[in-house]
Order: structure tokens, then sequence, then C-alpha cells
């Protein structure tokens, strides 16, 4: 999916069972079509420190690739400049 960066976040953390989770919240959106409308959808996702992030430039468009649960698999610095 081609997402348009809106923002992030460093994050650092304790969880409920008390681990400390370091990573970065990154905010983004993308055109939608839903059956009753369209326009933009905003959303938020938390990855790991571990995870592979490219270089954030808040403006700049990404591709993101999702596992069927909705779980980040991959962000790349997208080609394409159609968000």
């Amino acid at each position: 999916m081609t997402v348009t960066l809106l923002g992030y976040n460093k994050m650092s953390f304790k969880a409920d069972d008390g681990r400390q989770l370091e990573g970065t919240s990154i905010y983004y959106s993308y055109p939608t079509f839903a059956k009753n409308g369209y326009g933009v959808e905003a959303e938020k996702k938390f990855v790991a420190a571990d995870f592979d992030l490219p270089p954030l430039i808040v403006g700049d468009t990404y591709e993101m690739d999702f596992s069927s649960k909705g779980r980040l698999l991959a962000m790349r610095e997208s080609t394409n400049d159609c968000a």
C-alpha cells in the first residue's frame, strides 16, 4: 500500500507486564474508496526498535506491506509519488 508519512514519535515505555518497550509510532495516510464514500484515511502503527525502518521524512511517500492480521511486515521509500 502506498502511504504518505504524516509524522512519527520515538517511544520508550513499560508494557503492562513490566517489559521495557522501545520503538517508533508512525502516523500515515492513504486514499480510501469505501462503500459509502471516499477520501483519505489516517492510521498509527507502533514498530519495535529492531524493525528496519527507512529514513523517515514527513510528507514523503512509502510502500508498506502488512500481514493478513494488519502487522507491518516491511516499509520502504516509494518510487511512486502518488499517494
